[in-house]
């Protein structure tokens, strides 16, 4: 999540800078066209202008190239790595110099412990850790469908290259290929397009690999770890209407967010992502903090004034219902 925000927060002033550049080249070059008007020195002027319109160009392409090798090495990162602590446990097992019955068999045996006899995945659903279930469930869907992606991308980029060039020898075009050629050419083609078929049944698995198999086995088993957590995850009337308030209290500060500075707008969208981080109904959240929870809401309405009565009072009538109980346990002790 960390490294995350600190992507977007350099990609946002990376595209900052980028503007005032800009800003810079467009009103340095107005100014000199406006000087050279008045002057004699119009073929420098106008060599200063290309230069600076083409440090702009480099810039972009600068800024364009960042953009992709960071897309490129995000892509990777998440490719190899789960970025959880738990998970990263069982994919540790996957390291290794030649796949063979044992490599896999060792696999098999990891990933049944981890989701049958150890109770390390039971907990995520007993604390409704979803996220984390899901970041899971987004790693392994996508290792399992890469190599099939990989390589219908790479036909179909292959499959334009060749069909230009063979559009370019049937129509002649400027080197006047002869009849021969044309047959060559045509026969080139049909050889490369059976290659590029064939390429992914050449071998067994995924380029000699049945890793994502194994990794279609866990798949498996988290889908049904996932959905005991979507059975678990039922609400009452009173903590519906309790999700609802809380929306409307988001919904209100959204709006706000339109209408102040931009100091003031960043400290709303601060409190706005607070307020929609809270589980009000977490499955296993405790009633001190649910209680703290509904506070700060109420507080947030009132420091900004938000025009929610309704809201406020299903939240004011739940925390009273929640010191109540909490007395009641307390006598009870």
């Amino acid at each position: 999540m960390k490294k995350e925000k600190d992507k977007g927060l350099f990609m946002r002033r990376l595209a900052i800078i980028t503007f005032w550049i800009t800003i810079f080249v467009i009103v340095a070059s107005i100014v000199l066209v406006l000087f050279g008007m008045k002057g004699d020195c119009t073929d420098q002027i106008k060599v200063i202008c290309r230069w600076l319109l083409v440090s702009l160009v480099a810039w972009y392409v600068v800024c364009l190239l960042t953009y992709v090798v960071s897309i490129i090495g995000e892509g990777i990162r998440n490719l190899r790595d789960s970025g959880d602590e738990l998970f990263k446990n069982i994919d540790y097992f996957q390291r290794c110099w030649g796949e063979s019955d044992a490599y896999y068999i060792r696999q098999v045996q990891i990933i049944n412990w981890f989701y049958n006899e150890s109770r390390m995945i039971d907990i995520l659903v007993e604390n409704g850790e979803y996220k984390r279930l899901l970041d899971r469930r987004d790693f392994l869907s996508k290792n399992v469908t890469f190599w099939n992606d990989f390589l219908l991308y790479l036909s179909s980029a292959v499959m334009a290259v060749l069909t230009s060039f063979m559009l370019d020898v049937i129509n002649g075009g400027e080197l006047g290929y002869g009849v021969i050629a044309i047959f060559v050419g045509t026969g080139f083609f049909c050889v490369f397009f059976i290659a590029f078929l064939m390429w992914k049944y050449s071998k067994r698995g995924e380029d000699g690999s049945y890793l994502s198999q194994i990794r279609e086995y866990e798949l498996k088993l988290l889908d049904k770890k996932i959905n005991d957590l979507n059975q678990r995850l039922q609400i009452s009337e009173s903590e519906k209407n309790l999700l609802t308030a809380q929306q409307e209290v988001v919904r209100k500060l959204i709006e706000k967010t339109k209408k102040g500075r931009r100091k003031e707008r960043k400290r709303i969208e601060n409190e706005s992502e607070k307020i929609c981080r809270l589980n009000l109904v977490h499955p296993s959240i405790d009633e001190s903090v649910q209680a703290e929870s509904l506070e700060y809401m109420i507080g947030i309405i009132q420091e900004e004034m938000l025009e929610c009565p309704s809201a406020k009072e299903c939240m004011e009538s739940h925390l009273k219902s929640l010191s109540k109980k909490s007395e009641e346990n307390q006598l009870s002790i």
